[in-house]
């Protein structure tokens, strides 16, 4: 028995070669999925023309008596000079546009000399198809950090103060209530977009906190859209900071002034 030791010293090593040429080479690995596009890429909602006013509106613009009112931005009606009311309106000498010493900028309407009434009519139909763009965006998938929503729908029944968003697509049914200071965290090529069935209401003096998430830039308020019915602010002073895309065939009287930060 002792002889045959060597033997089999020698056969199973030669088995275990045997058997590892036998086996098939595995499958080269398939190629990693893409990655989902990232909320940087998203295309923005393009404004057209409209991004030159703070206010612009096809029916009218009306300050509910508050002389204190403060609009930083050029603010517009797609009709006679007759629809924006609450205003100490005075014509420029150009006849081009009006002024006020409510607004830092300028009142046009088509009351205005040529090329004005044009104008309006194409920063309108930018306004248009910025809403129709804006409302049909399919709300995002997850809400990092949100309570009660899985998919952006309807975050916190749409009372919304205290909450930090992150760039995505948010919906709400009914409303929205701001009373108090919400934090849009980011990076300046992230696209925020709020879309609300009904009305958005803000309370006096709320902020809205851009705040960069990163090294690069904060989130740029040309960037963060709210769509929405009807627009409520308690005060007329009001430091709010993004674009809005009201609903375009209803008239926003009454409507308080808005004063967007330009980025």
């Amino acid at each position: 028995m002792a002889g045959t030791w060597p033997l089999l010293l020698y056969v199973v090593p030669l088995l275990l070669a045997a058997c590892t040429r036998a086996l098939p080479s595995p499958p080269p690995s398939p190629p990693p999925s893409p990655p989902p596009p990232s909320p940087s890429s998203v295309t923005p909602v393009l404004l057209g023309q409209a991004v030159n006013f703070a206010i612009l509106t096809k029916s009218g613009i009306t300050n509910l008596g508050n002389p204190l009112s403060s609009i930083t931005g050029n603010i517009g009606v797609s009709v006679t000079i007759e629809a924006i009311v609450g205003f100490d309106v005075v014509a420029d000498g150009t006849r081009l546009f009006s002024t006020s010493l409510q607004v830092t900028g300028a009142i046009y309407s088509t009351s205005d000399a040529v090329p004005t009434p044009a104008m309006l009519v194409a920063a309108y139909s930018d306004l248009e198809a910025a809403y129709d763009d804006a409302a049909l965006r399919a709300p995002s998938n997850t809400c990092a950090g949100l309570a009660n929503s899985s998919e952006c729908l309807n975050v916190n029944g749409g009372y919304i103060g205290g909450v930090a968003f992150k760039a995505g697509t948010y919906k709400w049914a009914s409303f929205v209530e701001l009373m108090s200071d919400i934090t849009i965290m980011g990076s300046a090529s992230d696209l925020f977009i709020f879309q609300i069935g009904g009305y958005l209401s803000v309370g006096d003096g709320v902020q809205v906190m851009l705040v960069a998430d990163g090294d690069r830039g904060a989130p740029k308020a040309s960037n963060i859209v709210w769509q929405y019915v009807f627009f409520f602010i308690e005060k007329s002073d009001h430091p709010f900071s993004q674009w809005d895309i009201p609903w375009r065939p209803t008239p926003l009287t009454p409507f308080l002034p808005l004063s967007p930060l330009q980025n």
